[in-house]
């Protein structure tokens, strides 16, 4: 005769699983967290340098400067500036000293590149020297 039901070690073999998927489920969570605020970053960088380039006319020329020691970067006008951080965990990788954009909009220097990183994946901010146009890339 035959109970209906499960046997214990059918259930400890199901504990088992569930609690290893629950163990491993927080690291990618983490990761897609630190992915999504390294995007971000990249996205709301290029903005900013979009925002300098199209304010850029008539007497005022904006530029951007860069300090890769304090994950910071400077958005400088005629008459004011504001100083930008990088979310906690990302960090330039590479950037020029400054990027000066003429009346026109378009950057002063060839073709310059700003990448950030969160140590596992880089994004690149990529400002085109004809162009000025402004690019994110992964």
């Amino acid at each position: 005769m035959k109970k209906a039901g499960f046997t214990i070690i059918e259930l400890i073999i199901v504990i088992i699983i569930i609690s290893i998927l629950l163990s491993i489920t927080p690291v990618y969570i983490s990761n897609y967290q630190n992915s999504i605020e390294l995007s971000n970053a990249g996205n709301k960088l290029a903005s900013d340098l979009r925002k300098a380039s199209q304010a850029s006319g008539g007497d005022s020329t904006y530029s951007v400067s860069f300090d890769i020691v304090l994950n910071r970067y400077i958005i400088n006008s005629k008459n004011s500036s504001e100083t930008l951080y990088l979310p906690p965990n990302t960090k330039f990788t590479a950037a020029p000293l400054m990027i000066k954009f003429d009346r026109k909009g378009i950057p002063l220097s060839s073709g310059d590149t700003v990448v950030i990183s969160d140590n596992r994946k880089n994004i690149s901010v990529i400002i085109k020297k004809i162009t000025g146009e402004i690019v994110v890339a992964e």
